[in-house]
């Protein structure tokens, strides 16, 4: 009886040990195709089929939403610079494609194949870091060159010493015109890396950034998780979905199960930045006019 309930403790420490091994271990990525951006985001805006990139995504967020900006923080992992999102589904947009200000959407992101810490471009003078989304259409290294253009109130721009703080947007630059000043004196951040046959840029180093700051900072290890969902901080390790994206055979391409049809070309319409506005031409009235009266004769009264 007592060899019995040995045996049986042990196999129960066993399988306890067994579990724990797994859920310490990291997940090997998973291959998939955009049927799982298409499925996972769905709930959380609309997708738009655009004429020239394809399926768009537009998130249902709150107003003054910037991507890189609102709702997460900076974190330094063995990858650079990584942005990690408090929505569930950030493990999608702010790692993989791109995003554009368009004036009638706001900002939309474009889906792309390639995993990364965060799809920006930086600048530095020093004291401030800034960055901006990287728009499509870009090589990495023309990003990183001085004719990368887009418009100022794009960029963000924080001191140093408060880039990885959790609350760093109260500590950024409010205004165009203090982006405009910066974008004059700051440096394009020139560090870029390549994994799995893909490159992106990395950001500020961790070393060159902790001696302009004189920060000593946590470098988190990144981890795959097993489903999409909500990104994970804990005790020095940043958990998130990560796969690997593959493309489909010609004929079998995935879509969302709900799209409408873009008025436009996403981006053909981008205006000045994410403050400007445009109406729809279909909500446009035209005002009655009132006839002149006839040349020589005076209007009665």
């Amino acid at each position: 009886m007592k060899t019995r309930l040995k045996l049986k403790i042990a196999a129960s420490v066993t399988l306890f040990l067994s579990v724990a091994a797994i859920k310490a271990v990291s997940i090997a990525p998973e291959a998939v195709t955009f049927q799982v951006f298409y499925e996972s985001l769905s709930p959380s805006g609309k997708w738009l089929k655009d004429d020239v990139n394809g399926y768009v995504w537009v998130p249902k967020v709150e107003k003054g939403f910037r991507p890189y900006f609102t709702n997460g923080s900076w974190k330094m992992t063995e990858y650079g610079c990584t942005w990690v999102s408090s929505y569930t589904w950030g493990w999608a947009p702010f790692h993989y494609g791109r995003w554009i200000f368009d004036s009638l959407y706001g900002w939309v992101w474009i889906p792309g194949y390639d995993w990364g810490p965060a799809w920006v471009v930086w600048r530095s003078d020093g004291e401030y870091y800034g960055w901006t989304p990287f728009i499509p259409g870009y090589t990495v290294s023309q990003a990183l060159s001085p004719n990368y253009l887009v418009p100022a109130d794009w960029w963000v721009f924080v001191p140093g010493r408060y880039l990885l703080n959790e609350t760093f947007q109260k500590y950024s630059l409010s205004s165009a015109e203090g982006n405009t000043v910066m974008l004059k004196r700051a440096n394009i951040i020139n560090n870029s890396r390549a994994t799995n046959n893909a490159n992106y840029i990395s950001g500020p180093r961790a070393t060159e950034f902790g001696r302009a700051t004189g920060q000593q900072m946590t470098i988190y290890l990144l981890k795959n998780a097993a489903r999409p969902g909500k990104t994970l901080v804990n005790k020095g390790e940043i958990i998130l979905y990560k796969p690997i994206m593959k493309k489909w055979e010609s004929g079998s391409e995935p879509k969302p199960v709900t799209s409408v049809h873009a008025d436009h070309a996403i981006g053909k319409t981008a205006a000045l930045g994410p403050s400007a506005t445009i109406k729809p031409a279909k909500a446009t009235v035209k005002k009655k006019t009132t006839a002149k009266p006839a040349s020589g004769k005076k209007k009665s009264k």
